[in-house]
């Protein structure tokens, strides 16, 4: 009984990260490995979702726990092994650019972001979200609503980007607001 049930939330799940809405779809499947701990089909999904909204720490954990059940001929072997990859190149490049955007070289970081870190690797909802921020703060906002709508694109349920659009092309100075909070 418990075993349906769990396997309703996978499907779930699944439908609405075939729909897009990743970050609704990280909801239900939690529920389904919270319900049957043995579900690999959802841990696996649920690791894709968290990869693919850039949080690479919790894919891990979901891919970890996938092969906790099954060692052998499961698919979070191949994951793990991409991210574990991925994040060998991405870690120091992505501090580089954090240390450049912490000294206020925003145009410089928000160009390297977009030239070592958007061109480089997987899409990633938070890759597009943080790249626009630094589009923000370098003074191109039609840039940072492209990269917000990038985001938007690969999760709808993404209210981080759209609060950002709606915010950064109201007329109630978000943006000056914005920038002298983080410039301070």
């Amino acid at each position: 009984m418990i075993e349906n049930l769990a396997f309703y939330y996978y499907n779930a799940g699944l439908s609405l990260a075939q729909e897009k809405y990743i970050t609704s779809a990280t909801k239900e499947l939690k529920k389904a490995v919270s319900l049957y701990h043995s579900c690999i089909p959802a841990w696996n999904l649920l690791g894709l979702c968290y990869y693919r909204l850039g949080n690479f720490e919790a894919a891990r954990h979901c891919w970890d726990e996938s092969l906790t059940v099954n060692p052998v001929s499961n698919e979070a072997n191949r994951y793990l092994y991409k991210l574990n990859h991925l994040l060998e190149i991405f870690s120091p490049l992505a501090s580089e650019i954090q240390q450049l955007a912490e000294k206020k070289h925003y145009k410089i970081a928000s160009r390297r972001w977009e030239k070592d870190i958007l061109n480089r690797f997987d899409p990633a909802v938070e890759l597009f979200n943080y790249g626009g921020i630094l589009k923000i703060l370098s003074g191109k906002k039609d840039a940072a609503i492209m990269l917000w709508k990038k985001s938007l694109e690969l999760d709808k349920s993404n209210k981080l980007a759209a609060n950002y659009i709606i915010k950064s092309t109201d007329k109630t100075g978000f943006i000056p607001k914005l920038l002298k909070r983080i410039k301070k």
